[in-house]
């Protein structure tokens, strides 16, 4: 938090001895202590992050509407730098490199995009994420994130941001199956992860290829199924003779 009080300066005489210069208030000062104006500059400098959370929201948007308009492979800074009128040197300085934003503006997208349920039971807690990544598969942004994350790209880039993504896509739901675990819905030492990929890699392939969502028999079909698989997995694990 920025300091709000001016700080003192401090000189050092030839001797050593340490001289305290106060500097004097300026007019502004003088009207901000009897209730005038100054409070509209104090506020100015006050505000933590109020620019840089303006900047950041106006290079997320614009990346996002780079990489819906012209892919991954093709997403070039410059564009970003032309939508956003923010500049180039400032966006290096804050993401680092090409990749790092577009992993930061996809991770948003993926945030803002699945909402993650809690309804008191794994089954209707995995059968509303179902619908409601179904959903957002069907949007401009749902599109984009899922080429992104099918992207097949050879370059060690690409594969670490696909990683990157499918992270920060998976970690914010890993509580469904944490309170499914408390309630003993689910066996301790099951995979979150290994679980939630089973679940929506079959969904992002209809939706990239198929353009066929599942019905919602289907998918409760597929759940069960899934839930039967991962218990009997960890039972394996835990009974390797059995």
């Amino acid at each position: 938090m920025h300091n709000i009080f001016r700080m003192s300066h401090i000189t050092t005489l030839p001797s050593g001895t340490p001289l305290r210069r106060v500097r004097p208030a300026s007019n502004v000062d003088r009207r901000g202590a009897s209730g005038g104006g100054a409070m509209v500059g104090e506020q100015k400098r006050r505000r933590p992050g109020g620019r840089s959370a303006r900047v950041r929201e106006s290079v997320i948007d614009a990346t996002l509407k780079v990489l819906a308009d012209k892919g991954l492979t093709a997403f070039a800074v410059a564009e970003v730098v032309a939508l956003s009128q923010v500049h180039e040197t400032t966006i290096y300085r804050r993401w680092g490199s090409r990749e790092d934003l577009i992993v930061d503006a996809l991770s948003s997208a993926a945030g803002l995009s699945v909402q993650v349920p809690d309804t008191g039971s794994i089954r209707s807690d995995l059968d509303e994420l179902l619908n409601i990544v179904s959903e957002c598969l069907g949007t401009p942004t749902g599109r984009l994130l899922n080429h992104a994350l099918s992207f097949g790209g050879d370059d060690p880039r690409w594969t670490r941001l696909r990683d990157s993504l499918w992270d920060a896509t998976l970690r914010p739901i890993y509580p469904i199956t944490e309170r499914a675990v408390r309630r003993g819905e689910l066996p301790v030492g099951i995979e979150p992860r290994m679980l939630l990929e089973t679940l929506l890699a079959p969904l992002q392939l209809r939706a990239l290829k198929l353009s066929d969502p599942l019905d919602p028999q289907l998918r409760i079909r597929f759940i069960d199924m899934i839930l039967h698989g991962a218990a009997s997995a960890v039972a394996a694990e835990d009974d390797p003779g059995g």
